[in-house]
């Protein structure tokens, strides 16, 4: 005679381990900085671009102490006008490539 039913499983089941959820949180994480470099690659600035790095190393070093200190390298434009003015790559500011000479301030 045939038996009927399920045969018993060597593991339980359902996992213990949230599988779906690892596997969910890795691919959102890989969606987000996916989605970052393309941005960054496609509408980022060339001084925005530059001031990256100093910009998340100000945010490391004041979380660190409130007294640490550093230099930063400053890009500097010079309009149609001969008026100094900061690459900011932001509206209303000089972006750079659009300037007449381009130097770095100290």
């Amino acid at each position: 005679m045939a038996e009927w039913g399920r045969k018993e499983y060597s593991k339980a089941w359902p996992s213990r381990r949230p599988v779906w959820a690892y596997g969910a949180f890795f691919a959102a994480v890989l969606m987000f900085a996916g989605l970052f470099v393309l941005q960054y690659e496609q509408s980022w600035t060339a001084a925005q671009k530059l001031y990256l790095l100093d910009y998340l190393k100000s945010g490391a070093r004041g979380q660190a102490s409130a007294k640490s200190s550093a230099r930063y390298a400053l890009l500097e434009g010079v309009n149609a006008k001969g008026q100094p003015q900061l690459l900011t790559g932001v509206k209303g500011g000089v972006k750079l490539g659009q300037c007449g000479g381009v130097k770095v301030g100290q």
